[in-house]
Protein backbone atom coordinates (compact mmCIF):
# COMPACT_ATOMS: atom_id res chain seq x y z
CA UNK A 1 0.00 0.00 0.00
CA UNK A 2 3.02 2.32 0.47
CA UNK A 3 4.33 1.97 -2.35
CA UNK A 4 1.19 2.41 -3.90
CA UNK A 5 0.34 5.76 -2.59
CA UNK A 6 4.00 6.88 -3.34
CA UNK A 7 3.69 5.83 -6.92
CA UNK A 8 0.45 8.01 -7.20
CA UNK A 9 2.51 10.80 -5.40
CA UNK A 10 4.89 10.75 -7.82
CA UNK A 11 1.98 10.67 -11.01
CA UNK A 12 0.66 13.90 -9.85
CA UNK A 13 4.01 15.43 -9.15
CA UNK A 14 5.24 14.38 -13.22
CA UNK A 15 4.48 18.05 -13.63
CA UNK A 16 6.90 19.72 -11.17
CA UNK A 17 10.31 19.87 -13.15
CA UNK A 18 12.27 21.87 -10.49
CA UNK A 19 12.66 20.34 -7.44
CA UNK A 20 10.14 17.70 -8.15
CA UNK A 21 12.42 15.61 -5.72
CA UNK A 22 12.22 17.88 -3.05
CA UNK A 23 8.48 18.20 -3.58
CA UNK A 24 7.64 14.59 -3.29
CA UNK A 25 9.61 14.43 -0.24
CA UNK A 26 8.43 16.97 1.89
CA UNK A 27 4.55 15.97 0.81
CA UNK A 28 5.26 12.52 1.88
CA UNK A 29 6.52 13.53 5.08
CA UNK A 30 3.33 16.48 5.66
CA UNK A 31 1.10 13.28 4.69
CA UNK A 32 2.63 11.34 7.44
CA UNK A 33 2.31 13.72 10.19
CA UNK A 34 -1.29 14.52 9.09
CA UNK A 35 -2.38 10.46 9.74
CA UNK A 36 -0.51 10.39 12.88
CA UNK A 37 -2.63 13.68 14.05
CA UNK A 38 -5.80 12.67 12.39
CA UNK A 39 -5.90 8.53 13.04
CA UNK A 40 -7.32 9.00 16.73
CA UNK A 41 -10.15 11.09 15.60
CA UNK A 42 -11.04 8.68 12.32
CA UNK A 43 -12.60 4.15 12.17
CA UNK A 44 -10.10 1.91 11.05
CA UNK A 45 -10.01 2.09 7.54
CA UNK A 46 -9.39 -1.12 5.51
CA UNK A 47 -6.29 -2.01 3.68
CA UNK A 48 -4.48 -0.14 6.30
CA UNK A 49 -5.08 2.84 4.42
CA UNK A 50 -3.99 4.86 7.47
CA UNK A 51 -0.66 2.80 8.23
CA UNK A 52 0.56 3.33 4.72
CA UNK A 53 0.42 7.16 5.16
CA UNK A 54 2.13 6.98 8.51
CA UNK A 55 5.05 4.70 7.03
CA UNK A 56 5.20 7.20 3.47
CA UNK A 57 8.21 9.00 4.85
CA UNK A 58 10.39 6.37 5.60
CA UNK A 59 9.48 4.92 2.03
CA UNK A 60 10.37 8.73 0.64
CA UNK A 61 13.38 9.46 2.43
CA UNK A 62 14.83 6.04 1.08
CA UNK A 63 14.04 7.14 -2.47
CA UNK A 64 15.46 10.73 -1.74
CA UNK A 65 18.55 9.67 -0.51
CA UNK A 66 19.01 6.34 -3.11
CA UNK A 67 18.42 9.64 -5.68
CA UNK A 68 20.87 12.08 -3.42
CA UNK A 69 23.19 10.42 -0.95
CA UNK A 70 23.50 12.57 1.71
CA UNK A 71 26.51 13.70 3.62
CA UNK A 72 28.36 11.54 5.83
CA UNK A 73 27.62 14.17 8.91
CA UNK A 74 23.90 13.46 8.15
CA UNK A 75 24.32 10.08 8.50
CA UNK A 76 26.43 10.25 11.79
CA UNK A 77 23.70 12.94 13.15
CA UNK A 78 20.71 10.42 12.87
CA UNK A 79 22.81 7.46 14.44
CA UNK A 80 23.72 9.84 17.68
CA UNK A 81 19.62 10.93 17.77
CA UNK A 82 19.04 6.80 17.36
CA UNK A 83 19.97 6.51 20.77
CA UNK A 84 17.82 9.53 22.24
CA UNK A 85 14.75 8.20 19.93
CA UNK A 86 14.67 4.78 21.87
CA UNK A 87 14.40 6.59 25.23
CA UNK A 88 12.12 9.20 24.20
CA UNK A 89 10.43 8.32 21.30
CA UNK A 90 8.27 5.95 20.10
CA UNK A 91 7.31 4.66 16.46
CA UNK A 92 4.25 2.60 15.89
CA UNK A 93 3.09 2.04 12.71
CA UNK A 94 0.40 0.05 13.61
CA UNK A 95 -1.10 2.48 15.85
CA UNK A 96 -0.23 5.18 13.86
CA UNK A 97 1.68 6.53 16.61
CA UNK A 98 4.96 8.68 16.31
CA UNK A 99 5.84 10.29 19.77
CA UNK A 100 7.90 13.63 19.29
CA UNK A 101 7.93 12.83 15.30
CA UNK A 102 11.07 14.35 14.35
CA UNK A 103 13.24 12.69 16.91
CA UNK A 104 11.74 9.46 16.49
CA UNK A 105 11.29 9.91 12.95
CA UNK A 106 15.66 10.74 12.80
CA UNK A 107 16.32 7.96 15.17
CA UNK A 108 14.80 5.34 13.26
CA UNK A 109 16.70 6.41 9.57
CA UNK A 110 19.47 6.21 12.11
CA UNK A 111 18.97 2.97 13.25
CA UNK A 112 17.75 1.83 9.65
CA UNK A 113 21.20 3.07 8.26
CA UNK A 114 22.77 1.20 11.24
CA UNK A 115 21.12 -2.09 10.54
CA UNK A 116 22.45 -1.55 7.00
CA UNK A 117 25.92 -0.96 7.60
CA UNK A 118 26.26 -4.33 9.68
CA UNK A 119 24.66 -6.27 7.35
CA UNK A 120 27.08 -4.80 4.29
CA UNK A 121 29.87 -5.82 6.89
CA UNK A 122 28.60 -9.30 7.66
CA UNK A 123 27.78 -9.73 4.11
CA UNK A 124 31.50 -8.68 3.73
CA UNK A 125 33.05 -10.42 6.22
CA UNK A 126 30.89 -13.91 4.75
CA UNK A 127 32.12 -13.10 0.99
CA UNK A 128 36.20 -12.66 2.10
CA UNK A 129 35.72 -15.99 3.46
CA UNK A 130 37.95 -18.70 1.08
CA UNK A 131 37.50 -21.56 3.04
CA UNK A 132 34.83 -23.88 1.65
CA UNK A 133 34.73 -25.59 5.23
CA UNK A 134 33.82 -22.58 6.67
CA UNK A 135 31.55 -21.85 4.19
CA UNK A 136 30.02 -24.63 4.13
CA UNK A 137 29.61 -23.99 7.96
CA UNK A 138 28.46 -20.65 7.57
CA UNK A 139 25.44 -21.86 4.67
CA UNK A 140 23.57 -22.53 7.88
CA UNK A 141 23.44 -19.26 9.55
CA UNK A 142 23.29 -16.71 5.64
CA UNK A 143 20.41 -19.44 4.20
CA UNK A 144 17.64 -18.69 7.05
CA UNK A 145 18.60 -14.96 6.99
CA UNK A 146 18.46 -14.79 3.51
CA UNK A 147 14.72 -16.62 3.90
CA UNK A 148 13.76 -14.32 6.58
CA UNK A 149 14.73 -11.34 4.28
CA UNK A 150 12.97 -12.38 1.51
CA UNK A 151 9.69 -12.99 3.14
CA UNK A 152 9.54 -10.32 6.03
CA UNK A 153 6.13 -9.14 4.80
CA UNK A 154 4.47 -12.73 5.51
CA UNK A 155 6.12 -12.55 8.57
CA UNK A 156 5.26 -9.40 9.70
CA UNK A 157 1.25 -10.51 8.83
CA UNK A 158 1.70 -13.62 10.69
CA UNK A 159 3.54 -11.74 13.40
CA UNK A 160 0.30 -9.45 13.62
CA UNK A 161 -2.03 -12.20 13.43
CA UNK A 162 -0.57 -13.85 16.54
CA UNK A 163 -0.56 -10.94 18.44
CA UNK A 164 -4.71 -10.07 18.05
CA UNK A 165 -6.21 -13.29 17.92
CA UNK A 166 -8.09 -15.57 20.45
CA UNK A 167 -5.03 -18.10 20.05
CA UNK A 168 -2.11 -15.86 20.93
CA UNK A 169 -3.93 -14.82 24.27
CA UNK A 170 -4.84 -18.35 25.18
CA UNK A 171 -1.36 -20.31 24.26
CA UNK A 172 0.95 -18.30 22.74
CA UNK A 173 0.81 -15.45 25.70
CA UNK A 174 1.46 -18.32 28.05
CA UNK A 175 4.88 -19.79 25.97
CA UNK A 176 5.83 -16.12 26.17
CA UNK A 177 5.86 -15.41 29.68
CA UNK A 178 7.22 -18.57 30.74
CA UNK A 179 9.92 -18.54 27.87
CA UNK A 180 10.49 -14.81 26.85
CA UNK A 181 8.65 -12.43 24.32
CA UNK A 182 11.11 -13.96 21.96
CA UNK A 183 8.65 -17.22 21.23
CA UNK A 184 6.13 -14.83 19.19
CA UNK A 185 9.01 -14.31 16.37
CA UNK A 186 9.64 -17.27 16.04
CA UNK A 187 6.14 -18.47 15.78
CA UNK A 188 5.56 -15.93 13.29
CA UNK A 189 8.44 -17.47 11.48
CA UNK A 190 6.92 -20.85 11.57
CA UNK A 191 3.42 -19.55 10.47
CA UNK A 192 4.98 -17.88 8.16
CA UNK A 193 6.88 -20.92 6.47
CA UNK A 194 3.68 -22.94 6.68
CA UNK A 195 1.21 -20.81 4.39
CA UNK A 196 3.90 -20.67 2.44
CA UNK A 197 4.04 -23.81 1.28
CA UNK A 198 0.45 -22.96 -0.25
CA UNK A 199 0.91 -22.38 -3.78
CA UNK A 200 -1.21 -19.50 -4.29
CA UNK A 201 -0.06 -17.63 -0.97
CA UNK A 202 3.51 -17.93 -1.66
CA UNK A 203 2.60 -15.94 -5.14
CA UNK A 204 0.80 -13.34 -3.15
CA UNK A 205 3.95 -12.74 -0.95
CA UNK A 206 6.05 -12.54 -4.23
Amino acid sequence: MVREIFYGLQFVCESIIKYREECILGISIALSVLSVIIHPYLPSLPFCIMQAFTALAFYAIGWYIHCHPMPWWVYGLSILVWPLAIKYGCVNIESCTMQYYPLSFIGACGGTYVIYLLCKAWSKVLSSVNSKKIKHDTSNIISPLAWCGMYSLPILCMHTFEMHSDLYYSVICRISIAYGRSWGGVIAILFAWIILKIPYLKDVYK
